[in-house]
């Protein structure tokens, strides 16, 4: 994050609330079957990212479909992804921030006293 912190996956839900709410599917501890990937849309390893462009989370993920036993690494992958897809602009955020003031100051507060002050 910009403070520093690192995000985890509660973060996802202020990120994109459906992945979210797919990751919680994905990833519970009931037995995941066809008919609930099929519920969910028939996933593949394609994802739309938070502006709506699908991208793929492996090579030729557009056309590989994700099946129970690939389920976890689906879920890793999308995790991953949208943990990390802004990686570039925070870093670049952080950057401008410590023109004006001190990075070790910014890192005292968390993301949200940031968001309030800022």
């Amino acid at each position: 994050g910009i403070v520093g912190d690192k995000r985890k996956r509660e973060d996802v839900r202020s990120i994109d609330v459906f992945a979210e709410k797919h990751l919680a599917v994905l990833l519970s501890e009931d037995r995941l079957d066809e008919e609930t990937l099929a519920a969910m849309g028939g996933l593949v390893f394609a994802y739309p990212d938070v502006t709506g462009e699908e991208i793929e989370l492996i090579e030729g993920g557009r056309d590989a479909a994700v099946s129970p036993e690939n389920a976890p690494e689906f879920a890793r992958l999308l995790l991953q992804n949208r943990l990390t897809f802004d990686r570039f602009q925070l870093q670049a955020l952080r950057r401008g921030l410590a023109t004006v003031a001190p990075i070790q100051l910014i890192r005292l507060w968390s993301w949200r006293d940031l968001q309030e002050r800022v």
